[in-house]
């Protein structure tokens, strides 16, 4: 048992630091933004039983009745008790962010590790807030890429429509020209049965008494016929009529569908016109970004090179100085050899004179061997860079043209 203290206790220190954030009823909650400074508003279930506080350098104050304006980033102090805090977090020219706080559920390993001091059920050990991070940014893509699929559904939509009373009016177009020439022989077949039916009641008429029966049976026959043709020609009539009248709508229709479908295709190429621009916009921005970056790591390079070649040049000049720096040791050493008695100490003194100016002449030389190897230490890396740099622009520029491209070829197949 003791040993299971000594292991609660050590666990307990452990992540005491990690849970005071968390642990208890109330909870501190990061509220941060990209970009950083907007205006945080906090609405709900905020009363004096389930207060919402914010955590200041210099204290703290309940934030639903505190006059000062919070703004990201901002730590609040949340009640886990709240059925909801309503969050809004607002910055000029994004859209809104709109969230209910609600805390949930979260397993931690020490509660049962400590399960016997602190139980299982502890309603407020295993209920948290979630930090809340918004990316104006990402929030604005995703709204204006939800607005362009909207319209590109919409006018795909209304395209379908107008294509189908477009279809619609066809059909019917061509029903009504049927039954036009189907009207128009029916007329003429009126007009024939009621020119023979003419006659035959003319020969009706003049026919005599052995006649008469045959001529009333063609009579009869004929003016039968004429109202069967009379009865046809009157369903085609009606017919054209109502297929007239079904032209007339589904011509009105498609037009309606045509002005919902050229409005629809005008506001996705307006929106579409607007991210490919916003596209471009930021893709010549990294292309510039790109391109001075490489600039300044072409610049970089060239410095530390420039510098190589200026410290070459010293170094040769600083060989030639220890040349005759050399040459003068050994004159000063063969006139202190020759130099009578009382010329040894000028002798002595001008050869102390040449050991130093060669001593200083090697220094430095060992200071410019130095200086160039920590400038070829320094070239390798801006060199590398560079490349990186390089590689960079090159995609950018491929990336800028290939939008730009595509918006020449959009424009020129409009």
């Amino acid at each position: 048992m003791r040993t299971y203290l000594i292991l609660v206790l050590v666990s307990v220190v452990g992540l005491g630091c990690t849970q005071m954030r968390y642990s208890g009823r109330y909870q501190e909650v990061k509220i941060e933004s990209e970009p950083p400074g907007a205006t945080v508003i906090i609405e709900g279930d905020i009363d004096p039983l389930n207060p919402a506080a914010v955590k200041l350098q210099d204290g703290m104050m309940l934030a639903y009745h505190s006059p000062v304006e919070l703004k990201t980033p901002v730590v609040l102090i949340l009640d886990k008790e709240s059925t909801g805090y309503r969050l809004r977090v607002v910055s000029q020219g994004y859209p809104e962010y709109e969230d209910v706080l609600m805390p949930r559920f979260a397993f931690h390993p020490y509660l049962i590790i400590t399960f016997p001091l602190v139980p299982f059920w502890s309603n407020y050990e295993i209920k948290r807030f979630d930090d809340v991070f918004v990316d104006f940014e990402a929030c604005k893509a995703e709204l204006e890429a939800g607005k362009l699929a909207g319209a590109e559904v919409k006018y795909k939509e209304m395209q379908k429509v107008y294509i189908q009373k477009s279809g619609e009016l066809d059909e019917v177009t061509g029903y009504l020209e049927e039954r036009q020439k189907e009207l128009a022989a029916a007329d003429e077949k009126v007009e024939e049965l009621t020119g023979e039916l003419t006659e035959a009641a003319q020969a009706l008429e003049d026919a005599s008494e052995e006649e008469a029966d045959e001529a009333k049976a063609n009579h009869d026959a004929l003016e039968k016929k004429l109202a069967d043709a009379q009865k046809v020609q009157e369903e085609l009539n009606v017919s054209v009529e109502d297929l007239r009248k079904s032209g007339e709508q589904l011509a009105d229709e498609k037009t309606t569908a045509q002005e919902a479908f050229e409005s629809a295709h005008e506001a996705y190429q307006t929106l579409l016109k607007e991210r490919n621009a916003k596209l471009i916009a930021a893709a010549q921005k990294r292309l510039q970004d790109a391109q001075g970056e490489h600039d300044e790591a072409a610049n970089a390079v060239g410095e530390i090179e420039a510098q190589l070649q200026e410290a070459q040049a010293e170094l040769e000049n600083a060989d030639q100085r220890i040349l005759d720096c050399k040459k003068q040791v050994t004159d000063a050493q063969e006139s202190l050899e020759t130099a009578e008695e009382e010329e040894k100490e000028a002798a002595a003194e001008a050869l102390d004179n040449a050991e130093a100016q060669l001593q200083k002449a090697q220094d430095t030389r060992s200071e410019l061997v130095a200086a160039m190897d920590k400038l070829e230490k320094q070239l390798a890396p801006a060199k590398e860079r560079e490349a990186a740099a390089k590689q960079k622009l090159d995609a950018a520029k491929e990336e800028y043209a290939g939008l730009t491209k595509s918006e020449e070829e959009k424009e020129n197949g409009e």
